[in-house]
């Protein structure tokens, strides 16, 4: 019941609910058609225009124009989902794209390190320094070879360079060619790459 004096107020309240239940209780109805009404195919004009849009989106995301939100925006519309694995500690990711589609694209691409310590347990990486070292090239050949065949320093922005390779040769046991074994040192010392 309500006080004569605030009839005013609680009739339009009453009615604003009343029609707020009444839209609650369409909204299931209208789901339920919407799910059982089959849907239609694509016209071959829209075939075709959505066709030259997939031709033309390396282009439009190579252009100055669309910003960081478009660019994220045309990925959440063509992706479904992106699965990364790691190899262990190694530099190696394994990566699977789930399109919109329903392709997938596998592939494997380089994670990024932020020391070297962390370089030394790819094991590809590893056996391919090991075989340069036994072939006698100079460090400044090694770490030339290995920066072509794509390993990059820790910190993914510059080229691998002498000190990084030489350092990852170290820590993996790797005596440079022709260089004389460093003394070992005492328990509480320390290189200074260390």
């Amino acid at each position: 019941m309500v006080d004569p004096e605030h009839r005013l107020v609680a009739r339009p309240l009453a009615k604003a609910w009343a029609d707020t239940r009444a839209a609650q209780r369409q909204l299931p109805e209208e789901d339920e058609r919407f799910v059982h009404t089959p849907s239609q195919g694509l016209s071959p004009t829209e075939r075709d225009a959505i066709q030259q849009l997939a031709q033309h989106s390396p282009a439009l995301w190579q252009a100055p124009t669309p910003t960081v939100a478009d660019r994220k925006e045309l990925l959440r519309q063509i992706l479904q989902r992106v699965i990364v694995q790691a190899e262990g500690e190694s530099a190696r990711l394994h990566m699977t794209i789930e399109w919109g589609g329903g392709g997938t694209t596998a592939g494997i691409t380089p994670r990024p390190m932020r020391r070297t310590a962390s370089l030394r347990s790819d094991p590809l990486r590893g056996e391919r320094l090991r075989q340069l070292a036994a072939e006698g090239d100079s460090t400044v050949k090694i770490t030339a070879c290995l920066a072509q065949e794509g390993l990059c320093s820790p910190q993914q922005d510059r080229v691998l360079n002498r000190q990084t390779g030489m350092e990852l040769m170290r820590r993996l046991g790797i005596r440079p060619p022709n260089r004389q074994p460093r003394p070992r040192l005492g328990p509480q010392a320390w290189r200074l790459s260390e």
